[in-house]
């Protein structure tokens, strides 16, 4: 799930559908919750991680269904799906805009987290290595700094190694910090320390 600035809209990948599980789809919801729309996209019949952008454009990822995986942009206001071609993965992770409006995208086998480049994302900026032993980070949230402003760190989600992890970013490799004793974790969330 992915909820969109001031919570106006909220958008669930649903893995597959009920009961049978077969092609899963993206929804968009009302923040009262009231069901907007579903988008399918041609390249995907998995649906696994969504984010979206300041601006209302949405990314998910998952696979087809010989299992290969694809990352999808609708961009704000449409209901169509554009593929990313030129984003390559292992098996998918995570998905999350940078504050710059930049796309980042886990691969969860790889151990990375690659950037693409706003608007058309068919270059990348960066790949940040997770090292220091982790293994499947499912998901990350970036810590958003404000002096300079910006994403300077990233947590993951391992479920493989039973822990949250914290990455400088875009330098990646190993952890900075690191929060042990989970049983596989699946997602993490960063919030700003309150101000008083």
């Amino acid at each position: 799930m992915a909820v969109g600035k001031r919570g106006a809209q909220i958008w669930v990948s649903n893995i597959c559908s009920v009961p049978s599980c077969t092609a899963g789809n993206l929804e968009e919801y009302s923040s009262s919750g009231t069901l907007l729309q579903t988008v399918t996209c041609s390249d995907l019949y998995r649906y696994y991680f969504v984010g979206v952008d300041k601006k209302g454009d949405v990314a998910v990822d998952g696979e087809d269904e010989s299992g290969i995986p694809h990352v999808d942009l609708v961009r704000a206001g449409s209901s169509s799906c554009t593929p990313l071609t030129s984003i390559g993965l292992q098996f998918p992770g995570g998905v999350q805009f940078t504050t710059s409006g930049d796309l980042a995208v886990d691969d969860q086998l790889a151990l990375t987290i690659t950037t693409w480049t706003a608007p058309n994302f068919t270059s990348s900026s960066s790949t940040t290595t997770l090292g220091g032993g982790i293994s499947d980070p499912v998901t990350f949230a970036f810590v958003k700094s404000d002096v300079p402003k910006g994403d300077k760190y990233l947590w993951t989600a391992n479920a493989g190694s039973g822990d949250a992890d914290e990455f400088a970013y875009p330098a990646g490799g190993s952890p900075i910090l690191d929060v042990t004793g989970i049983i596989e974790p699946i997602g993490v969330a960063v919030q700003k320390p309150a101000t008083t």
